[in-house]
């Protein structure tokens, strides 16, 4: 693993931005920035490099479903790795 990698955590509840950068730094991951949501999200993206994004599914503003499709629709970002995270718990919600 790059220790070094740049990684992006998108919440609107910085209680679980805090529990995903905690977890990243117990790996070692210590070069982590946060969004409240995927509107703030894109900005940080269009301005910084990133390596990796985590988001949460269910934000306000621009969900992590949206913010998804936005960076698959961006050339310059399509390629991005995302993993979309959610605390749902019904299966329909999920799939």
């Amino acid at each position: 693993m790059n220790k070094d990698m740049r990684i992006l955590v998108v919440d609107d509840h910085g209680s679980m931005r805090r529990i995903v950068r905690r977890s990243l730094e117990e790996l070692g991951l210590r070069n982590i920035e946060e969004a409240e949501d995927g509107a703030q999200a894109f900005g940080l993206l269009r301005t910084l490099p990133f390596d990796f994004v985590i988001t949460d599914r269910h934000m306000p503003h621009m969900d992590g479903i949206e913010l998804l499709r936005t960076i698959r629709a961006d050339p310059t970002l399509a390629a991005l790795p995302v993993l979309l995270v959610t605390a749902e718990q019904k299966r329909e919600q999920i799939l």
